[in-house]
């Protein structure tokens, strides 16, 4: 045995382990591991991963944005839906629309008897749809629309309102808001409907 390893030892072979990883190539691969990466390597995967991260924050930030804006005008929407409605339900039960002692003055003020007798009127004032009865003022009146929302205009087209003209008064209401403090809330929602009293002048 020890002649056969002596012979094999003039031939040029061994059997030492470090021989072998040599030979193998495992002990490039752990001195390359043991080096660690270079700063250029360093410098393009942090450039990466910082490039990644920005398209994912400014992504997060923009969906957001939009839902923010989404859930603003979908409040301003719903607020002056029931403004409207309110006005409509009153005014289909009203009479002498700015004629017969209710003065109105402006497209921006609607003034009638409401179905218990009373002076009801409705105003733009301050981007806002007020409400008052009797001898008050825009300044004084009861705010309907929220907060949170601008009015841009409100306007009132009346017709049929004249005396033994044998047509129920018709009013088009025409107005526009959008939400307060939001991004791209200069963009109006615009609203039209058109109410008819249920009573005849005259």
């Amino acid at each position: 045995m020890k002649k056969n390893l002596l012979r094999n030892k003039k031939r040029g072979f061994s059997f030492a382990p470090e021989r072998i990883l040599k030979n193998s190539g495992v002990a490039g691969a752990h001195a390359r591991l043991a080096r660690g990466f270079t700063l250029v390597e360093l410098l393009v995967a942090m450039g990466i991963f910082s490039v990644v991260i920005l398209l994912g924050v400014g992504g997060f930030a923009r969906a957001l944005r939009t839902q923010r804006q989404v859930s603003a005008f979908s409040s301003a929407n719903g607020n002056m839906s029931l403004v409207l409605e309110q006005i409509a339900r009153e005014v289909r039960t009203g009479i002498n629309f700015c004629a017969n002692g209710t003065v109105c003055g402006s497209s921006s003020v609607l003034s009638f008897i409401n179905a218990k007798g009373d002076t009801v009127t409705y105003c733009f004032d301050a981007e806002a749809v007020g409400r008052f009865i009797g001898n008050g003022s825009c300044g004084n009146s009861q705010k309907l629309t929220a907060d949170s929302i601008s009015v841009q205009y409100l306007t009132f087209i009346i017709s049929g309102n004249q005396d033994d003209d044998g047509r129920p008064p018709l009013v088009t209401i025409l107005t526009g808001a959008n939400p307060r403090g939001v991004s791209g809330g200069s963009y109006t929602v615009r609203f039209e409907t058109t109410v008819s009293s249920r009573v005849l002048d005259g």
